[in-house]
């Protein structure tokens, strides 16, 4: 995917190629196979709605807890009919793998699409990737039908208790739950910061809970290895697997037993997502994640830091 293109998969999370500046829309396969055929397809075209992230991070608060910041005021399905153009105020502050994980959990927003706008960042990125020199030049048309601003400043570590993703919980709400299983991976946050995140933790000492860690991708295996994320992950006792959707969807390497309750990076809860209908799921970024694995329950994971 590129800055301006139309990306189209039948997935639902394809949407996280806006992070690059892309148009990028989930379709069902009907609609890939007729694309796939006629070379073209049909949208209604959404509403333009304006999304300013503001200042920088505070420590342990990463673009999961943006998507979930807007999960708190829009709710699921909120931004349903509308594409997003999102501005960051400090580029170098919130890096692609933060801008992937806020756009991979538009879906849950029920944005058509959501696109960061292109600036430095994704010009280093692209060169990065792609090994070639680009322009980006943006210029927004007409006007938004609404707006709103992110202050990370003001933002904290948040979770989605279950089973909804827009029952959003400070960690002091949830603090002190007991948890069976973590995992960190997911086309959400199964990047190479998130696994940095929770080595960051883990290093501390053995995980009490069960914990799979699932890098997204092989090259992000590769570079996790290298850094030696993988070596403190397993000395913590986490079970390191190749790049699969797995616990997430309750496939694999992970599914929740009667009862069970997990902290888990990826972006649904619902009931029996990950497993048993019974078991419960809450979503988190990685470094709480990984605090939930170090202590066997539901922490704040600034204290590590």
């Amino acid at each position: 995917a590129m800055p301006a293109q139309f990306v189209f998969a039948a997935d639902s999370h394809t949407n996280t190629a806006g992070a690059i500046g892309a148009f990028a829309q989930g379709m069902g396969a009907t609609d890939i196979a007729a694309m796939l055929r006629l070379g073209r397809t049909w949208l209604v075209v959404p509403q333009p709605f304006k999304v300013e992230i503001r200042g920088s991070p505070p420590p342990a608060v990463t673009g999961k807890d943006v998507a979930l910041h807007l999960l708190s005021v829009f709710k699921a399905e909120g931004l349903n009919g509308y594409s997003a153009d999102v501005y960051v105020e400090r580029p170098r502050d919130f890096p692609m793998d933060y801008r992937a994980t806020v756009a991979n959990m538009s879906t849950e927003l029920g944005a058509d699409a959501l696109i960061f706008v292109p600036d430095e960042e994704t010009k280093a990125y692209l060169e990065k990737a792609r090994g070639a020199v680009y322009a980006i030049d943006f210029k927004p048309s007409g006007k938004y039908a609404d707006e709103y601003a992110v202050e990370l400043g003001m933002l904290e570590p948040l979770v989605a208790a279950p089973h909804s993703v827009d029952n959003i919980k400070s960690i002091a709400e949830v603090e002190g739950v007991e948890v069976d299983q973590v995992f960190i991976g997911s086309c959400t946050n199964g990047r190479l910061s998130d696994v940095e995140a929770a080595a960051r933790i883990l290093k501390r000492g053995k995980a009490k809970a069960r914990c799979i860690a699932v890098p997204a991708s092989h090259t992000v295996f590769r570079q996790a290895l290298e850094a030696g994320y993988i070596d403190v992950l397993t000395k913590a006792g986490c079970v390191v697997t190749y790049g699969t959707c797995g616990p997430c969807i309750g496939g694999h390497f992970g599914v929740l037993g009667p009862g069970e309750v997990a902290v888990s990076t990826s972006n649904r809860n619902f009931l029996g997502r990950m497993g048993a209908n019974d078991s419960k799921v809450y979503l988190a970024n990685a470094y709480t994640a990984a605090a939930a694995a170090l202590e066997g329950r539901v922490t704040d994971p600034r204290k590590y830091l």
